[in-house]
């Protein structure tokens, strides 16, 4: 029994000798400092990294390697980059070695702060093209940071109240104490006193510099300056007003915007007078009649028949009187018109062919039913433009005032009369046509009248 128990303790004995020993040697082994340890486990910090996770793995592994918290900050320095590093650079030296306050100061220059967590808490939105899981643990690590529940459940009752009281606040009050940066409730309250005794004592400071400014010399109140006699009215209403009439007809039911028997033309009236005396040169000749006036007129072949068309610059669309074609193609679809009165008529559409004195061309034409004229040239046509400028080169837009004159007459053979589908032909018939327009200055014409004094007057304008 003695010799067992014996044993026994010879064995303890042993043992922690054997641990006496092991620890000995542990001691004599030189350690590694942390600021080197660091830099040779932890990469440094990338503009692709997410500080607060690059920071939390630096804790974990300080945690893990057993380095003293004094020189986490010594061993973090290496590792910084960027923004972060000159967060390290402006602080002083006793600042620097704080890590609590070296992670401040770098959170801070991200806009990590708590009031920025709580903004972005209040903004979180859910995206249907990110994975949820993801989003959801991005929103408890964003809350986690913004309520540190590691400091107590009334750390986070009073971070709550506080951010629920700054959004409460009306705007004037919520500048001035957010930018007090209140960290409790206490703090709230005092920066709101403050604002509001503030406020009183600049409100009291001017109501004394106006009474000081304005000084009562009487007590007694003034006596009101006497009223002036009003002076008499230019003009009195009658007592029996005229009713309004209408002053074409003469109704005392409207006036006359809405009179029914108001002539409103369409925007495809023509203002040239009817012909009634077409003068001929000839027996096999075919003659175009036209009179100088304000629209843009020009000769053209609407399928073997001359006629004088206008070239409208205010429409879109080019129309033909209905009675005009014969054998043109009709297309399926219909235009738009619309008058000056607001209406709108939609008419069947043709594919014309036309001949000008600037070439033959197809245009898609509307067939429009007691047209004022054989043809209305609009934007759309093909050769809109060379007629415009012919137009414009040669004198042919009127004055708008009606001339004392004979009407012009233009010629083509009798030959030429019927549509021709030769080239020869065609080119015989667009010279003629061209004879209207002659692209030269016109030659002036000197024409004396006397006026009421008896004074001779010079006046000149193009001869035909």
């Amino acid at each position: 029994m003695d010799n067992a128990l014996l044993q026994q303790l010879i064995t303890a004995q042993q043992t922690t000798i054997e641990l006496l020993q092991q620890q000995l040697s542990r001691r004599e082994e030189p350690r590694v400092k942390p600021r080197a340890a660091a830099h040779a486990i932890l990469p440094r910090l990338s503009k692709e990294d997410d500080i607060e996770a690059f920071l939390m793995t630096f804790e974990r592994t300080a945690t893990l390697e057993e380095w003293p918290p004094t020189e986490w900050a010594s061993a973090l320095t290496p590792l910084l980059t960027g923004v972060a590093q000159e967060a390290y650079f402006d602080l002083d030296s006793r600042e620097a070695a704080d890590y609590g306050r070296l992670k401040t100061e770098i959170l801070s220059r991200y806009q990590l702060t708590a009031r920025d967590r709580a903004v972005k808490f209040h903004q979180w939105t859910y995206t249907a093209d990110q994975p949820v899981r993801a989003q959801i643990f991005a929103l408890i690590r964003l809350t986690k940071q913004w309520l540190e529940p590691e400091k107590g459940v009334g750390h986070v009752i009073e971070t709550l109240v506080v951010d629920k009281i700054l959004r409460a606040l009306p705007s004037d009050l919520k500048r001035v104490v957010g930018q007090a940066n209140p960290l409790s409730a206490d703090d709230i309250a005092q920066a709101v006193e403050t604002y509001r005794s503030t406020g009183e004592l600049l409100k009291s400071d001017k109501e004394e510099r106006k009474e000081s400014s304005n000084p009562v010399t009487r007590l007694t109140p003034a006596r009101p300056p006497p009223k002036r006699p009003s002076p008499p009215r230019r003009w009195e209403k009658s007592a029996t007003t005229q009713q309004g009439r209408c002053y074409k007809c003469q109704s005392p039911n409207h006036y006359a915007p809405q009179c029914p028997s108001k002539d409103e033309p369409m925007v495809t009236e023509s203002s040239l007078p009817t012909p009634t005396h077409p003068v001929l040169r000839g027996q096999d000749q075919h003659c175009w009649l036209a009179e100088i006036a304000p629209a843009s007129e020009i000769p053209v072949r609407v399928e073997g028949q001359d006629v004088v068309g206008i070239l409208d610059s205010g429409s879109m669309v080019t129309l033909v009187e209905e009675r005009m074609v014969t054998s043109a193609t009709l297309l399926p679809d219909k235009v738009a018109v619309s008058c000056i009165h607001g209406d709108t008529h939609y008419y069947p559409t043709v594919n014309l062919p036309i001949l000008t004195p600037k070439g033959r061309c197809k245009v898609r034409a509307g067939k429009v039913p007691q047209l004022k004229v054989p043809l209305l040239i609009g934007r759309d046509c093909p050769l809109y433009k060379e007629l415009r400028q012919m137009t414009l080169c040669t004198g042919r837009r009127g004055t708008g005032k009606k001339r004392k004159s004979k009407p012009e007459v233009v010629f083509l053979q009798g030959v030429l009369a019927a549509s021709s589908s030769s080239a020869a032909e065609e080119e015989i018939a667009t010279q003629r046509l061209r004879q209207i327009f002659q692209e030269k200055p016109a030659k002036p014409g000197r024409v004396e009248r006397r006026d009421g004094r008896g004074l001779s007057i010079a006046k000149r304008w193009p001869v035909f």
